[in-house]
């Protein structure tokens, strides 16, 4: 897999990565567009809880994709939800 990654801050120091897939070329419609799919497929953030996140993103309307689980490399738990557009 080939992957650059940026990681930048914020004005008030919350990180901003940016990540693009050189690797797993594929043209998906942006409703249906897969995580490591080429252009704006998905925005993370950091949260001090990710249940108080979870549990906002369901009150503002958002759809989860998955409960909160552990990261592949074990440091972190990170969930994914479709915006409430349904449109990622």
């Amino acid at each position: 897999m080939k992957i650059e990654w940026g990681k930048l801050k914020a004005s008030d120091e919350s990180p901003v990565e940016l990540l693009q897939y050189h690797s797993h070329p594929a043209n998906y419609p942006a409703a249906t567009a897969l995580a490591h799919a080429h252009g704006c497929s998905h925005i993370a953030f950091t949260a001090e809880s990710i249940l108080a996140a979870c549990n906002k993103v369901i009150q503002l309307g958002s759809e989860l994709i998955n409960l909160p689980a552990v990261s592949p490399d074990g440091k972190a738990l990170v969930l994914y939800a479709h915006d409430r557009d349904g449109t990622c």
